[in-house]
């Protein structure tokens, strides 16, 4: 049965590291293997097909997504998270997850590796600092992938924000007048 399944891109092909578990032997052990499986000129192809779908995917995005791993290091982000908060892709690509949220907010709700190591998908409201230093209310709905790296999809509510406030503050002018 296989545990893991990693596709790497190698020079001009693709290899296919696998970790399995054997069982046999005169004395029936299972033991853990691990191996590199070079794919076929077809699962090849089929595999860069794939790894293109994803890019399009990603990149076609209406929400920002990046990846990062377990200490918030970003690995990956799509144009959408690019243009929410203002940097370029390689400005991204320098920072931990920790740079894009105020202290004081880290302070009080602290990003939960620990959930999402153990495979829970968390759903947050955070702001996010955008590189000109001000801020964006997003929602963020993260969650671990196969090969442990962690992926969030973030959805800008500004505008969400912006109409709850006028219905409050159209709420709290009816009771005032409500109380006159």
């Amino acid at each position: 049965a296989y545990l893991d399944d990693k596709l790497k891109h190698v020079g001009h092909c693709f290899v296919r590291l696998i970790s399995w578990i054997a069982v046999g032997g005169y004395n029936g052990e299972s033991k853990s293997k691990q191996g590199i499986l070079l794919l076929g000129k077809q699962e090849s192809k089929t595999a860069q097909q794939s790894d293109s779908r994803y890019r399009m995917l990603m990149e076609q995005a209406s929400d920002g997504i990046h990846t990062y791993d377990m200490q918030g290091n970003i690995l990956d982000v799509n144009l959408s998270l690019c243009e929410m908060l203002g940097y370029s892709r390689e400005e991204l690509l320098r920072l931990n997850i920790r740079d894009l949220v105020s202290a004081e907010e880290l302070a009080r709700f602290p990003i939960r590796f620990d959930d999402l190591g153990a495979g829970r998908r968390i759903i947050s409201e955070r702001r996010l600092r955008r590189k000109d230093g001000t801020f964006t209310p997003v929602e963020i709905s993260g969650k671990i992938l196969g090969d442990g790296v962690l992926q969030a999809i973030v959805r800008d509510v500004s505008e969400r924000k912006r109409a709850e406030e006028a219905i409050r503050q159209a709420h709290d002018e009816l009771e005032r007048r409500v109380e006159e």
